[in-house]
This record gives structure tokens, sequence and C-alpha cells, in this order.
């Protein structure tokens, strides 16, 4: 061939790069520090951007994971590695989660998705607290980065996709299947992280507070959820009526009284007036 004046044509393997830095943006503070520990869901969640070989291309995946039950709560796929992206991930996640303003921290890597102003608006609106890794510390998003290697050791290796849409099906069944709901954690102590939940806090008992008298309220003995429930039938006793109503959200119950002119057996009411008032379970901190 060098005689002839030949020479092969060799094409190098192209591997993507899902992480490009926009240096005309400020990156945000590492505030997660590698503490990749949570006391509760939607306190810290940190995401990532991977890629996905397909017959028709690459295609690539965002995901959102809650360090509390390393649950994938938030996901997204696209031929694109525009910043649509991650923020249809984080919609999804905020969809499915509803974190409570100023409570929640985001940490991502600095990529130019992430650093955009579009999504630095989208979580400032939110009130989601921004945190970015180190440049080019993979270690600073480790949970991120292993869920990726799971997938891909896992499943994806195993799997020839066509298209993006193969792709998003494969990928659909991996986590919404079986990471989150089969696939054993060890930081969970061998549970998947569906059956992780936060501990349940202690009721001390009952507090009763009118809707515009703030001053008038009473404490029953300790309750559980089904003493609470049981006891409206003592209340509708106490107060003569059948007007007493219980609803349930989360942890949170409430019971409506029609009035308070009457004392309930096992209550103490501090009032005579008729403002309807509201019943809800006092929680205590978990010890």
């Amino acid at each position: 061939m060098k005689d002839l004046g030949l020479k092969s044509r060799v094409s190098k393997a192209f591997t993507p790069t899902t992480t490009k830095a926009d240096p005309s943006k400020r990156p945000a503070a590492n505030v997660l520090d590698r503490d990749f520990t949570a006391e509760r869901p939607n306190q810290k969640w940190v995401t990532d951007i991977t890629y996905l070989p397909t017959l028709a291309g690459w295609v690539y995946l965002a995901a959102i994971v809650d360090l509390f039950s390393r649950k994938v709560v938030g996901w997204a796929m696209s031929d694109s590695l525009a910043t649509p992206l991650v923020s249809t991930a984080l919609r999804r996640a905020i969809e499915s989660r509803r974190p409570h303003p100023g409570e929640l921290l985001h940490h991502s890597d600095r990529g130019c998705q992430y650093t955009s102003d579009d999504y630095r608006k989208t979580l400032k609106t939110l009130g989601i607290e921004c945190s970015m890794s180190r440049t080019g510390n993979c270690y600073d998003n480790a949970v991120a980065e292993r869920f990726f290697w799971s997938l891909k050791h896992e499943w994806t290796k195993h799997e020839t996709y066509a298209d993006l849409n193969s792709a998003r099906l494969s990928v659909f069944k991996y986590i919404d299947v079986f990471y989150n709901r089969q696939r054993l954690h060890q930081s969970l102590g061998y549970k998947p992280p569906s059956s992780s939940k936060p501990k349940t806090p202690r009721t001390s008992g009952v507090e009763i507070s009118p809707r515009h008298c703030p001053k008038v309220w009473a404490i029953a003995p300790q309750v559980s959820t089904s003493e609470l429930r049981a006891a409206i039938c003592l209340l509708n006793q106490g107060l003569r009526t059948r007007e007493t109503t219980v609803s349930s959200t989360g942890t949170h119950s409430t019971i409506r009284l029609p009035s308070c002119r009457h004392r309930p057996p096992g209550w103490s009411i501090g009032s005579t007036q008729s403002t309807p008032l509201t019943v809800t379970r006092r929680p205590l901190p978990t010890v």
C-alpha cells in the first residue's frame, strides 16, 4: 500500500459529550458538597444527562434523582441536547412531587443546559436552591452518575434500539417498572426506592383552633389516625349534631365542627362561641 501510495480510511469512534460549559454564564456554588444524605423527600435532588446509542443515531436522557429515596422522580429523552431536555425532566419531577418553595436543593454539573437563563429562572421562580459540581469533578454528582452506570450495565447495553421511541420505551420499563419499584439499594437497607418513606412523626394530640378566633383552642389526649376518626362519634354525641366531618390529606387530618357550645366527652374546649372550628393533628419531630 505504501509503494502504491494507498492509505486506509479509518473512522475514529465517536463519543458524544453531554457536558459543555457556557463561559458566558456564572455557575452556582457547590452547595451540596458531596453530602448525599437527606432526612426527607424533596430535600435534595441531583440531575445529569447521559447518551444512548440507537440505529438512527445518539439519543439523550436527562434524569432527576431524589437523594432521600434514590428514586428517579423525573426524566426525559430527546435527540437533542438543548435546554428543553432538562426542562422537561424538571417539569415532570415538579408535577409528580410538588416540592415546597425554599425547601429543595437542586444539584447538577456545569453544563450549558443547567446554566442557561431559562433553566435558572425556572428554579428561582419555584424557590429551588441551585448547586453545581466543580469543574471536571464527576464525584460531586456521584449518585446521578451511579444511576446511569446501573441503567447502562443492567439494561441498555444488552439491548439494541432502532430509534428514539424504542429507546424511550425501554428506559421507561427500567425506571418506572424495575428501578423505582423493585431494584434493591444498599443505601436504603436493601429496599426499593418506592418503599422508602420518612419516619412517621409522633402525635401529641389534637389541637383545635377556630378560623377567626386563634385564642380558642383545646388539646385532646394522644391519638392515632384511627382514633382521630373514631373521635367523630364522640364529637357528634357531645355536640348533639351529625354535621361533624373529617378529611385527610397526607399526614394531616381535619375535623370541622359546627360549633363548640357543648363539651364533648374527653375533650377540653375553651370557648362557648358558635364559631366553626378546625381540628388538626399536631405532629412532633421524630425522636
